[in-house]
């Protein structure tokens, strides 16, 4: 009979993980996006300020998640979203217009981890 209480404490346990997995992700997904669309809204505004700023914000925020994320996702994907993020700061003060495309690719970028981290069907089988 104990067999069977640690097994069930087991299942609950990885259940319990795999739920907090799902919405730390979505949470993430959901507070990126809020900063890439403050600053693709800043930048039809011609506000180069406004959109450094929340390019700033993303690059601390994703440097605040990124070790968190690295264990439960792929590091391609993560690595990529990096090197994208991070180059959004430099485009934006020198206030090219590549800027508007960068965040775009970000906020597919952070699209597609969202969507592969999601417990869907396809996902897990």
């Amino acid at each position: 009979m104990k067999k069977l209480y640690i097994a069930i404490a087991f299942i609950l346990f990885a259940i319990s993980l795999c739920i907090t997995e799902q919405i730390a992700i979505k949470n993430i997904y959901i507070t990126s996006n809020k900063y890439i669309d403050s600053a693709i809204s800043s930048l039809e505004h011609d506000d180069y300020e406004s959109s450094l700023e929340n390019c700033k914000k993303l690059k601390n925020y994703w440097d605040g998640v990124y070790p968190y994320l690295t264990a439960m996702i792929d590091h391609t994907a993560l690595d990529e979203m990096t090197l994208t993020v991070n180059s959004l700061q430099k485009l934006n003060e020198n206030k090219e217009e590549d800027l508007k495309t960068e965040l775009y690719s970000t906020k597919n970028q952070i699209k597609l981890i969202y969507d592969t981290q999601k417990v869907t069907f396809g996902n897990v089988f």
